[in-house]
């Protein structure tokens, strides 16, 4: 509807009224024709009426006639907000029916003014019950709210009006009652006799136990306290321990005599054989102490024997036990080498002491090595005490020595040089070796050249030892060969002058290991310098190469001042052994060459 103007609305209410002084051709305004004719339109204000020909006389009256009121409630359409139900209007109340009531922009629960709310109580716990404490007033229910308020305890779900009764000390049901007719209640039953055992035909469900009552429903005699399942089984005729067992029949019998098995029938019984009964079973003794209850022999009264078996039953036996009948025994020698073999001194025993031996022929009781089991060998002993030492023992050296006690291989005086070879390696003089009178001697100043032995065959284990000594001025080298095949073929342990010069004398002179191989020599290692390896001129000192499996060593002063691990390569011998010098100015002497195979 058009809401006119207060202007236009006062006009309207002074056209509307009669009055006979006034003419309707005066300031209302040009009709566009005289009364009776065509009404060109009322000005009101300026505004055309509409301008039509009502093809007649104005009467005067204009058909605009402002807000209308058209579900009489009181309020125009102009400022009722529904005007076609007199229920809405800005007079109304608002109430809880999606309505905006009373023409405020605001429906239910958005309008402060709402009537006709419900009370909504807070459900913390979410179980669909409210605290009645905590309320709202809302159309709708706000988050969290119900319109219930009997929860008891709004921080548990397991607590509301509804919920199962448990045996925890809480009104889970909301009724003002603690632990009634719990789901968990547990049944007890009656105690007459106070024994601590109920009867099963008296029972009582409850959380807890009400007087007189127990948790327990075993005992068959509820009038008679010494009767229950806890008792003893006596000799009385009664089911005391209600196992439905009466004396004899029941294994738990107590206060009963104990009887035990006497299998051997030796009148001692088995102890883990036993019997509660309130008469002897047949086959039965009152005594426990047979120690074999399958054998008559052993018993307490037993003799103890040397058998390997506790006889008399005392837990002690053969030599363990003192009452040991040694009649049964055996005789034992002193054995002090522990060897199997023992001498005359003697003990008798069931068993075979610690420090003796079952037989008495050693010949050498301190020796292990020596009885008569041993297997004889070369060494100057009787090994297997047969009267007879070193049956087919020979001295191949011819030093007075059978071989197997003396261990040289081969030794040389150096009395002749019938068993020399000079081999020269060139570069300088012809070697001038001569071998007489107990000396090995160079004294050409050669280069470089050998005194080679004869061939010793091939040993695991050996050392070849000579005493040298040095004259003149200066000596370059000297050392020994061993493992020769030929003059492109050796090894080589030389002590030498790394500046070619005064080698003996320089206290920087080395120890040298080479092997040669088709005549390319290699150096495998030298000794680390730590060591003063000169000595004064006709000064003696011994040289030594010892070589065990792949490890050689080489000594001087009669210190080992090099070893070397061959890893395979190092070679059997000693095989064909010699002499070596090089560049000497007065000479090198050798003595005392020695081959020992330990």
């Amino acid at each position: 509807m058009k809401r006119l103007p207060l202007l236009a609305l006062l006009l309207l209410a002074s056209a509307c009224r009669s009055d006979p002084a006034k003419d309707d051709t005066g300031s209302i305004g040009d009709d566009g024709g005289t009364d009776g004719g065509t009404d060109g339109g009322d000005t009101d204000g300026g505004t055309t009426d509409g301008g039509t020909s009502d093809g007649g006389t104005d009467s005067g009256t204009d058909t605009d006639t402002g807000p209308v009121d058209a579900d009489g409630d009181g309020f125009t359409d102009d400022v009722d907000c529904d005007d076609g139900d007199p229920l809405v209007n800005p007079g109304a109340t608002e109430i809880c029916n999606d309505i905006d009531d009373d023409c405020d922009d605001l429906i239910d629960d958005a309008d402060d003014a709402v009537g006709g709310t419900s009370t909504w109580f807070l459900d913390d716990d979410d179980d669909g019950f409210g605290r009645p404490e905590v309320g709202t007033e809302a159309c709708l229910a706000p988050e969290g709210f119900v319109d219930d308020a009997t929860d008891c305890d709004d921080t548990r779900a397991d607590v509301r009006p509804g919920a199962d009764e448990y045996c925890d000390g809480v009104d889970n049901d909301c009724d003002d009652a603690v632990d009634e007719d719990a789901l968990d209640a547990v049944a007890w039953y009656a105690d007459g006799d106070e024994d601590g055992y109920g009867d099963a035909t008296a029972v009582t469900l409850g959380c807890a136990a009400p007087d007189g009552t127990v948790g327990d429903a075993t005992d068959c005699d509820d009038d008679d306290a010494d009767v229950n399942p806890g008792a003893a089984e006596v000799c009385n005729d009664i089911d005391d321990d209600c196992d439905d067992a009466v004396d004899d029949d029941d294994t738990d019998l107590t206060g009963a005599p104990t009887w035990y098995a006497d299998t051997d029938d030796d009148g001692y019984g088995d102890l883990d054989a036993a019997t509660i009964a309130c008469d002897a079973p047949d086959g039965t003794v009152d005594d426990a102490t047979d120690c074999d209850d399958d054998a008559a022999a052993v018993h307490p009264g037993a003799t103890e024997a040397c058998n390997d078996i506790d006889d008399d039953c005392d837990r002690a036996v053969d030599d363990a036990d003192d009452d040991v009948d040694l009649s049964t025994g055996t005789t034992f020698y002193l054995d002090d080498d522990g060897d199997g073999f023992g001498v005359d001194t003697s003990v008798t025993a069931c068993a075979l002491p610690d420090g003796y031996a079952a037989a008495a022929e050693d010949c050498d009781d301190d020796d292990p090595a020596v009885n008569p089991d041993a297997e004889e060998v070369c060494n100057g002993i009787d090994d297997d005490c047969d009267t007879v030492t070193d049956p087919g023992a020979v001295d191949s050296d011819g030093d007075g020595t059978v071989n197997c006690v003396d261990d040289t291989v081969w030794s040389e005086d150096f009395s002749d040089g019938d068993d020399w070879t000079v081999v020269d390696l060139g570069g300088g003089n012809s070697p001038s070796w001569s071998v007489s009178g107990g000396i090995a001697r160079e004294a050409s100043n050669a280069a470089d050249s050998f005194l080679i032995g004869p061939d010793h065959g091939e040993l695991d284990a050996w050392t070849v030892t000579v005493d040298t000594a040095v004259s003149g001025s200066a000596c370059n080298a000297a050392g020994i060969v061993f493992g020769y095949e030929d003059d492109e073929n050796y090894w080589l342990a030389s002590w030498e002058d790394p500046t070619d010069y005064y080698g003996w004398y320089d206290p920087a002179s080395e120890v040298v290991l080479a092997q040669c191989e088709a005549g390319v020599c290699e150096d495998f290692a030298t000794d680390d310098g730590s060591e003063d390896l000169s000595f004064a001129a006709d000064s003696w000192t011994t040289l030594a190469v010892q070589v065990d499996g792949d490890t050689i060593t080489v000594w001087l002063h009669g210190e080992a001042v090099l070893e070397y691990i061959a890893d395979g390569a190092s070679p059997m011998g000693p095989g064909v052994v010699g002499l070596y010098t090089w560049d000497n100015d007065g000479g090198v002497s050798y003595d005392d060459l020695v081959i020992t195979n330990p």
